[in-house]
């Protein structure tokens, strides 16, 4: 049942007997269960990440939120152990929300949802399920975006609610559209959960000769290869800017440095071409510009990861590493 009632002249939606097994995480998940309160959702319980400490970092915890607002909090290891289907199957509840969560949720979860289970991806699906969708996107030059859609036994493969894409060209950093996807995803969840609850009904089946799926683990390990071309290692850079973060590596011998946008793009004559990964020079501050696959990149940002800490003093740096011209920074540790 839908009611509505005038709370200081706005309008507000009460769902009246909807109930919610909530799944989340960071600013998104936090924005979207306060939706859900707003509306007079039956929150059941907020199921959180096993990494969430209850304290706000660079994004907001949502067990804190949860805590604040004096819901039930769940925090398992693995949410589709055996304890953990028998707390839910406790519950009995409409739906579950995944906003945000990090681990994927078996079909032994999702069918104990009566009316069924959404989760809001960072990805234009069926395009970028799985892991790292964002990073992926800005590597391979496309377009990003937010996909509200139902969860079945796939990873990411229900049908779709809602998709709409981000662009990430021609300069945009993962923690940029990153930001830009979580206020797009709080205005679909917006727009659509409540149609939901009135009409589940809404579904577009996923078109599979158009998906593509990446598993966990970083792209390309993380690593640079500079025999790509230089707009290439330009989008992996990009891909992997999202302080506080690990960046974009390379190495020098036994040393890791990482690589922050933005690059500077600098032209070479053919006949100066010099092997891939060939340090050209170093600028008075401490800028260094590496020959690519088809040019060269000056390097104005970067740090050394020394065993667990950083160093970001490049006069620091340069004297630690050895790094002068023509080094060849490689793409593992040697």
């Amino acid at each position: 049942m839908i009611e509505r009632e005038k709370d200081k002249g706005n309008s507000v939606l009460y769902f009246g007997g909807n109930s919610v097994l909530y799944f989340g995480g960071n600013r998104a998940g936090v924005e979207c269960l306060s939706d859900l309160l707003a509306w007079g959702i039956n929150i059941k319980s907020v199921v959180v990440r096993s990494s969430d400490s209850g304290v706000d970092t660079w994004a907001p915890s949502l067990k804190k939120f949860a805590r604040e607002k004096k819901l039930h909090i769940f925090q398992p290891e693995d949410p589709n152990d055996r304890q953990s289907i028998e707390f839910y199957r406790s519950l009995h509840f409409d739906y579950i929300v995944s906003v945000q969560y990090d681990k994927i949720l078996k079909n032994a979860v999702l069918s104990l949802a009566k009316e069924g289970a959404i989760n809001l991806h960072f990805a234009p699906l069926p395009r970028y399920r799985g892991c790292y969708p964002i990073s992926w996107a800005i590597i391979e030059g496309d377009a990003a975006g937010v996909t509200l859609h139902w969860m079945d036994k796939g990873i990411d493969t229900g049908d779709i609610i809602c998709a709409r894409e981000i662009p990430t060209e021609p300069n945009k950093t993962a923690r940029e559209v990153y930001r830009v996807a979580t206020d797009l995803g709080r205005e679909i969840f917006r727009e659509m959960v409540p149609k939901i609850f009135k009409d589940k009904s809404i579904r577009c089946p996923q078109d599979n000769k158009k998906a593509s799926y990446h598993p966990r683990g970083e792209p390309y390990n993380r690593i640079i290869d500079w025999s790509w071309p230089s707009k290439a290692i330009d989008r992996f850079v990009r891909a992997f800017t999202f302080p506080p973060y690990a960046a974009a590596r390379t190495y020098c011998g036994a040393y890791e440095i990482e690589i922050m946008h933005p690059l500077h793009n600098e032209r070479v004559p053919q006949e100066e071409k010099h092997p891939s990964g060939t340090i050209l020079n170093i600028d008075s501050n401490k800028a260094f510009t590496v020959q690519c696959g088809d040019a060269a990149l000056k390097i104005p940002y970067y740090r050394l990861k020394l065993d667990d800490r950083y160093i970001d003093s490049y006069s620091e740096i340069l004297e630690l590493t050895g790094l002068k011209e023509n080094c060849i920074l490689g793409g593992s540790l040697v």
